[in-house]
């Protein structure tokens, strides 16, 4: 059917002066970080399917948060709250974090919450993917009527829906950074992950810096 998507509900805002969160990263991105004092995302080595939806995350970054430094252009992606906020730190058993084999790390940091954007990692798959963002079953219904009704269910390419469709998709994405709003699709008994954005890691932001293989 059409391109509509569900969300999940509040991991609650972080307090205090610090924010901890956590990078992963692939291991040779280390020495980078000790030659530059920094890491940042080059746009050559993201995914290209992907980068209309983070240049999107990098002009909401630049609206909530302010302008990236010079040079930067798409954000960098770590973890507020990677099973939700009881355990918000990635485990190094789980899979996914990239091939399997893979030599990697896990950047943890403390960053001034001022410089970073939360926002729903399972509803940011709505952006990835260029699909309506839905609040709750009744919504997804409803918009999947709507896309019937104007034989829009089957488009593939986000390019080929009409202008007002175009506009009403990309202006749901901003319930991606709603942390308050407790809809009743979608939720998760194994925790609400919450992803951050941020436009560099600091050499001095790092407190810790864990070495694994990805499963």
């Amino acid at each position: 059917m059409g391109h509509t998507c569900g969300r999940q509900a509040d991991p609650g805002h972080p307090d205090g002066d610090a924010m901890t969160l956590w990078s992963m990263q692939p291991r040779e991105r280390v020495e980078d970080l000790r030659r530059d004092g920094f890491l940042r995302t080059d746009p050559r080595h993201a995914y290209a399917d992907f980068l209309p939806a983070y240049r999107w995350m990098a002009d909401q970054m630049a609206r909530r948060i302010g302008p990236p430094p010079g040079g930067v252009e798409i954000p960098l992606w770590a973890w507020f709250a990677y099973r939700g906020t009881r355990r918000p730190k990635p485990d190094l058993r789980s899979r996914g974090f990239f091939q399997p084999g893979t030599e990697a790390v896990r950047i943890e940091i403390e960053v001034a919450p001022g410089g970073v954007l939360l926002s729903w990692f399972d509803d940011w798959h709505c952006v990835l993917n260029l699909h309506y963002h839905s609040l709750s079953a009744n919504e997804f219904d409803e918009i999947e009527a709507e896309m019937v009704a104007d034989g829009v269910e089957n488009i593939i390419h986000f390019e080929d829906y009409p202008e007002n469709w175009r506009q009403r998709i990309v202006a749901s994405w901003d319930r991606i950074f709603d942390l308050d709003t407790m809809p009743d699709f979608n939720k998760s008994e194994g925790g609400r992950p919450v992803q951050a954005c941020l436009w560099e890691i600091r050499a001095d932001d790092v407190r810790s810096v864990k070495e694994f293989v990805a499963r």
